[in-house]
């Protein structure tokens, strides 16, 4: 068994996991229940990770990758409409003071924070976008 994801919470995890069984792939999310129970331990063991069986781990994450660019395809940038917003991983910046203890104390850890970014006029949200609902 292989890690393809990892989540914070169990309703995401959930979903994800429905994805793959409805596509007929074997998987099932490890630490579920101790994330759920006592969420402070997410970053301790690593969140809730859906765990997939080796012979289907290049399947799976094929349809992870598309899963993913069919939902940001879908996103409209609220500023200028663009659809197709970007989910990156991009480094935290905590000041220097932060800096300079870090590298006194020996850390090369680089803290990141994942965002959606619009390809056309750059904005950068830390959370979702409102969508307005077409009918």
């Amino acid at each position: 068994m292989q890690i393809l994801k990892t989540f914070s919470n169990y309703f995401t995890a959930n979903i994800w996991r429905g994805k793959f069984e409805a596509e007929g792939i074997h998987c099932f999310l490890k630490d579920e229940h101790s994330v759920t129970i006592d969420p402070i331990l997410t970053n301790a063991i690593g969140g809730i990770k859906l765990m997939v069986d080796d012979m289907d781990y290049e399947r799976a994450m094929d349809m992870l990758n598309i899963f993913e660019k069919d939902y940001s395809d879908q996103l409209k940038c609220p500023d200028c409409g663009h659809l197709g917003l970007l989910y990156r991983a991009r480094p935290v910046s905590r000041g220097w003071l932060f800096s300079l203890a870090a590298k006194l104390f020996d850390s090369y850890a680089k803290e990141v924070e994942y965002v959606y970014e619009c390809p056309e006029c750059k904005l950068i949200s830390t959370s979702v976008p409102d969508q307005e609902i077409e009918e």
